[in-house]
């Protein structure tokens, strides 16, 4: 009998001792996804090419309401496409020489502090839909993430982008140059 009961206890303490309650959570996550649409000032067409045509050399050319391209466009818009709000950068390129053209030897432009020799200078600055910016800044860098020109926008927003251009002070060549101008959204 004393078995019995020495062996009830022992199994009312291990019974006591295992004897344990549990509660869980979940996780939800999204992991933010970055990306910007360039639209033309209808913010419904995508946004193609600015073509300035024929320019002196050291001559700047802007965008602004009064001046617009070729297609009637005079900003671009710049839309947060992602799902988080992100900073809007911009950098320039022109990978690789003109074409042979019969004016001189063609050489390659790069993105300058200021306009030289092949060395053409872009700025940026963020207006609105009305107004232009009240400063620019110099978009000279060549390569990824670029100059920052907007910070932390919403996504789904649209920011009014306004660029000048000048081009290089002296130049190899006579051709037409096609640079590129990337902009980016950044965490």
């Amino acid at each position: 009998m004393r078995m019995l009961l020495v062996g009830l206890a022992a199994l009312l303490l291990i019974g006591a001792a295992w004897a344990a309650d549990n509660d869980q959570f979940n996780i939800t996550v999204t992991v933010n996804q970055l990306g910007v649409t360039l639209y033309e000032d209808d913010g419904a067409t995508d946004y193609g090419t600015w073509a300035l045509g024929n320019m002196a050399a050291g001559a700047t050319a802007q965008m602004y309401f009064d001046n617009p391209d070729a297609d009637g466009d005079d900003h671009v818009e710049a839309k947060n496409e992602g799902n988080c709000a992100a900073d809007i950068l911009v950098y320039s390129t022109e990978s690789s020489a003109p074409g042979d053209c019969g004016f001189g030897t063609p050489t390659a432009w790069a993105p300058g502090a200021a306009a030289g020799s092949d060395i053409y200078y872009l700025e940026c600055g963020e207006g609105s839909e009305s107004s232009l910016p009240g400063s620019y800044t110099a978009c000279d860098q060549s390569a990824s993430p670029g100059t920052e020109i907007v910070s932390n926008l919403a996504s789904g927003s649209v920011a009014h982008l306004f660029f000048n251009f000048t081009t290089p002070t002296s130049v190899s060549d006579g051709c037409q140059h096609d640079i590129t101008v990337t902009v980016l959204a950044s965490p």
